[in-house]
């Protein structure tokens, strides 16, 4: 696995075209720290967050876009 960004995220490739997005201030083995899964699909990214008692599917067109939504989240 390689940590492919890292700064209020901790995102790990999972492979070619997916990530998982963690807190990196939670301990590695929390379950909570997972704020969830990025995926590249024909022309976007899906993101599927986890977390806080509700799982929401979101599409962006951009990486950046995808990771900002992430950083409020973890915010």
């Amino acid at each position: 696995m390689q940590v492919v960004f890292e700064t209020e995220l901790e995102v790990i490739a999972i492979g070619d075209d997916g990530w998982v997005a963690r807190d990196p201030r939670l301990d590695q083995h929390d379950a909570r720290a997972v704020l969830a899964y990025i995926e590249r699909r024909s022309g976007g990214f899906e993101v599927l967050q986890l977390g806080r008692g509700a799982t929401e599917m979101s599409r962006f067109d951009r990486w950046d876009e995808a990771l900002d939504a992430l950083r409020r989240q973890a915010a």
